[in-house]
């Protein structure tokens, strides 16, 4: 069993609740497993997180890339991209299937292989931020840009 605190974060919206996966989740609160929607925010949610588990690629996969855990990613409410999915893969375990994304949480669990790389940030310097520490530069660019009545 995988020590620490494991955080199942669901969709917020019951539309995409999928009950064989929701039934999962809910199997673990004996192993200090908690599967969440929307009672806490995304952030703190992963801060106090060992691994992450999101049933859809939202906003949330884009802020859970920007951690140094282990992720894995439910996307059958979602077509991915080709590009997206090239990139995610490399980060994140994905699975458009509940059952086996199921099975891979439970190989991790049991080995703690990780099927990705946690340190890869490609996925999120192209669809999210750079990691080049120069945020504000470009920030600051940009603005002077929307001033001068450029677009960007």
């Amino acid at each position: 069993i995988l020590e620490g605190t494991k955080i199942i974060k669901l969709h917020p919206n019951m539309f995409y609740a999928l009950p064989i996966f929701d039934a999962y989740c809910n199997s673990f609160k004996k192993q200090n497993v908690f599967s969440v929607r929307s009672q806490i925010n995304a952030p703190l949610l992963f801060s106090l997180a060992d691994i992450i588990v999101i049933d859809m690629p939202t906003t949330t996969l884009l802020q859970a890339v920007t951690c140094k855990k282990p992720i894995f990613c439910l996307t059958c409410h979602l077509n991915v991209s080709k590009k997206a999915g090239e990139l995610l893969k490399k980060r994140v375990v994905l699975s458009d299937n509940p059952e086996s994304l199921m099975e891979q949480v439970q190989e991790f669990i049991a080995s703690k292989k990780y099927n990705a790389d946690m340190n890869n940030s490609e996925f999120l310097e192209y669809f999210g931020t750079k990691t080049d520490g120069k945020a504000a530069e470009r920030a600051v660019t940009a603005l002077g840009q929307l001033i001068r009545g450029n677009r960007l």
